[in-house]
């Protein structure tokens, strides 16, 4: 979002691109939230930089999602908050 300037219009386009693509794979359960990583937009806390949301920020929607009745849960999930990554050899996850 930081790269347009947090616009709605842009946002909504994206949105709406996306939707229609999530059609077309039969994708029913897609949320959009608009974020910027850069600076923590809409991450963690509420951005100042778009007022004009009013969804829920990226960690309220992951940790509320619910996951439906037949979905596989014998595999193991890791929340990721940061990717640790000192140099170009190594990516680690952090949960």
């Amino acid at each position: 979002m930081d790269l347009i300037d947090f616009s709605e219009q842009v946002f909504e386009d994206i949105k709406a691109d996306y939707a229609e693509l999530a059609s077309d794979l039969g994708i029913k359960d897609v949320h959009y939230v608009p974020l910027s990583a850069l600076l923590g937009d809409n991450v963690v806390d509420r951005s100042a930089h778009t007022d004009w949301y009013k969804g829920e920020t990226f960690i309220e929607k992951l940790e509320s999602i619910q996951i439906e009745d037949d979905a596989e849960f014998s595999g193991f999930r890791l929340p990721v908050q940061y990717v640790n990554r000192p140099n170009l050899n190594f990516r680690g996850f952090c949960g």
